[in-house]
Parts: C-alpha cells; structure tokens; sequence
C-alpha cells in the first residue's frame, strides 16, 4: 500500500506504509521522531466491545517482556480511536515460513520443528507464569524474524484465567482448526490449551495441512498421524505432537 493511504499521524506515531488491515483493526509500519520503529494497530471503532478486546490486548502485552513475544511500545489514542505501538517483526509468518522449509531437506523440516517447538514452550511459559491463556496458537501468529527469534504475537484473545468474564457456549475464540475440544465447546481453558495450539502449529510444520478441518469436528478424535502424510517423520517427534493434541487436555503433557 501507498503513504496516500496512511493517516498523517497515529498519536506521536508517523506511517510509513499500511502493513495490513481488515473489519476491526488496521496496522502500519511507523517511525516517531526518535528514530524508533513500530507496527502500529490502530482499532476501526471507537466503542463497542471490540474495543474492550483490544485494550485487554494492549494491558496483555504490557505485562509481558520475553523475547518470543512481541514487545510492547507505547499505546494510546487518536482520533478517538485507541492504538498499540508495538515491535515490528521483520520476517516470515509461520504459514509462509513452512512453505518454504518444505522445499528444503525434510532432515532440516524435523529439525527446525523441534527448535520451533522449544522456542513457543518458552514464549508459553512465561505467559502461563504472568497467568495467562494466548488462545489463539497458530501458525499465522508465530513469526520467524530475520534475526532468527521465534516470535509469538497476536493476544487479541487472550485470557487471564482469574477473570470473571466468561466466554458464551457455543462461541470460539480462537480459530477452529487449531482450538481444543474445552475451547470450542465454551468450558474453561488454562494453559493445556496452548498446548493444543502449539500441537496443531507443529503438525501443520510438519505436513503443511490442518490438523482438522469443517465446520463438524470430532472433538474427540485425533488427526490423521503426520507420519501417514510424511512417513519419514521421526517417531518420538510425531508423538509429542500426538500427545499434545490429545482431546482430553489431563492427557496433554504438564
């Protein structure tokens, strides 16, 4: 996109271009007039309750400093409409990223899955530690940075399990073919949900497909094992993936 179609200013924040944008939000790459970079998300509405969602996002990643998560800046308003200024990933998302890697030895596919693996367990953790749930774990919100972090962004709906907000029956949040069985069916989620989620990024890793796919899901069924799609995938790594897809989160790993 052209600078014609930025704004002048978001709050102290100059656009450079327009990264993305869709019915809640738009996001641009800024600079300030200290020289420093941000994507800046900038909300579409100036009330309502996407507007609540977002500043949980904004009070999220105010609380969070690890350097697997995207790094808060600054936030504010403009225009009546609140923003977030926060650490602008230079790379690959985790969709393009695998696109990519399946061109490449699969010896290295295997390898690079495992280190992706550790790098969300530590990301996750720390979030679990601050007491929180990302809930939406999925490849096109993990970032490969060209300085080779592993970033862990979007915390639009993330969740602190001690708040008395509770998600309707019936309503996800979170995408479908990567939520847990508890998220999808509005029960209660806690880190074990993550995991589901990191589960079902590393399947797509490995296989470049979903795990599951339509509208109706056997919430008690496991994927199709990734080895019958790649059957040179080691065993011990399909079965981390296997377990940490388990239906039932007390059979996820701890």
């Amino acid at each position: 996109m052209s600078l014609e179609d930025c704004p002048d200013l978001i709050g102290s924040w100059k656009p450079v271009r327009l990264i993305g944008s869709g019915a809640v939000a738009s996001v641009y790459l800024c600079g300030n007039d200290s020289g420093e970079e941000a994507a800046v998300k900038w909300l579409n509405h100036s009330e309502g309750p996407l507007v609540g969602r977002f500043l949980r996002e904004i009070d999220s990643l105010r609380r969070l400093s690890h350097p697997g998560v995207t790094r808060f800046i600054d936030s504010g308003e403009s225009e009546g409409r609140p923003y977030l200024a926060m650490e602008h990933v230079n790379g690959l998302d985790l969709r393009l990223f695998t696109a990519k890697l399946h061109k490449r030895p699969s010896a290295e596919r295997y390898s690079r899955c495992r280190t992706i693996g550790r790098a969300l367990c530590d990301a996750l953790e720390h979030i679990h530690r601050v007491g929180m749930v990302h809930r939406d774990v999925k490849p096109s919100n993990v970032f490969i940075a060209d300085d080779g972090r592993i970033v862990l962004g979007d915390f639009g709906v993330v969740k602190d399990p001690e708040a008395m907000e509770k998600t309707a029956v019936g309503v996800v949040i979170g995408t479908l073919a990567y939520a847990a069985p508890e998220q999808i069916e509005g029960e209660t989620v806690d880190p074990r949900t993550d995991l589901f989620g990191l589960g079902a990024t590393l399947y797509f890793v490995l296989t470049q497909q979903r795990p599951f796919s339509g509208l109706n899901r056997d919430l008690h069924a496991l994927p199709t094992p990734p080895s019958r799609i790649d059957p040179a995938i080691p065993p011990d790594l399909e079965g981390v993936v296997m377990r940490l897809l388990a239906a039932d989160p007390l059979n996820r790993p701890r």
